[in-house]
């Protein structure tokens, strides 16, 4: 979904004045693109990268729940 308004606003902005989209479609469009990379790329990715961290950085031997963990 996100990679579809990711193509229509590129398409929108292929040439000025081009009429694909109204500006308030546009601005819809825009900030569900933002909303769902946040929650479908961006807090998943940081999720991750932090459960693998956090560990390192307390120095423990081992994952506190390795199998709620995988």
């Amino acid at each position: 979904m996100a990679v579809a308004f990711a193509m229509l606003m590129r398409t929108q902005l292929i040439r000025p004045g081009m009429g694909l989209l109204s500006p308030e479609a546009y601005n819809q469009i825009f900030t569900m693109h933002g909303t769902t990379m946040i929650f479908l790329f961006g807090m998943p990715l940081i999720i991750g990268v932090a459960n693998y961290m956090v560990p390192l950085q307390i120095g423990a031997r081992d994952m506190a729940f390795p199998r709620a963990n995988a």
